[in-house]
């Protein structure tokens, strides 16, 4: 299903409708374990810290080394599921796909970058 442009009345069903949606849930998921662990991801180097480090920096309790664990896992995840979409749907659709979910994110109060993702940064200026 690959396409160039899609319409927003497209987005709102079928497929693309579930494609967005699990990327809003996984931005918020990586979002809310980022801020429960007092990680920033407004900044490239800060998702590359997270990914390189086995470790949180601070504390040790198991607690915090499963959401660690389970933050690098769901950033690895985006980064794979980023990559097949967009050899599945084309770019532009991802790009629109993904924005779409930032836009949302930023709704339930997130502050921009929250979740490690800046999409005009990914796919160039728009």
């Amino acid at each position: 299903m690959s396409t160039d442009f899609v319409s927003t009345d497209d987005l709102s069903s079928g497929p693309l409708h579930r494609i967005e949606a699990s990327f809003e849930a996984l931005n918020a998921r990586i979002a809310r374990l980022a801020i429960a662990l007092g990680v920033t991801l407004d900044h490239d180097q800060h998702v590359q810290e997270v990914l390189q480090s086995s470790r949180p920096r601070y504390g040790n309790d198991p607690h915090q080394l499963r959401q660690w664990t389970e933050l690098r896992g769901l950033l690895v995840l985006r980064y794979g599921m980023e990559k097949n979409y967009a050899e599945q749907i084309g770019v532009e659709t991802l790009k629109q796909i993904l924005i779409d979910a930032e836009e949302h994110l930023a709704l339930e109060g997130f502050k921009p970058g929250a979740d490690g993702l800046r999409v005009q940064q990914l796919f160039g200026k728009a």
